[in-house]
């Protein structure tokens, strides 16, 4: 994940680079990516939620409300269930 370009790329993915556009958004990301860095594959929405807002106040309380504008996130980030989220790595 590039943090200043915004590009994330998965080397198993076929479709290219997603050009992550929103302020939001990376913060999202890069939250992530931060989280995996430090083993944790998945992460509970509240606490990428809590991350995300931390600088900037906000509406959105989920994960795919702060995506709604992208129409192939969910090829990058995916849900374990019970607002657990990670990359989509399978």
């Amino acid at each position: 994940f590039d943090k200043q370009s915004g590009d994330l790329v998965f080397t198993t993915k076929a479709s290219g680079p997603w050009q992550i556009k929103g302020a939001r958004q990376r913060d999202v990301v890069g939250y992530l990516f931060d989280q995996y860095c430090q083993g944790r594959r998945w992460v509970r929405a509240a606490e990428i939620l809590a991350a995300a807002y931390s600088n900037r106040p906000g509406r959105s309380r989920r994960i795919q409300d702060i995506f709604s504008g992208h129409p192939t996130w969910r090829e990058f980030v995916a849900s374990k269930g019970r607002g657990v989220y990670g990359f989509n790595l399978d």
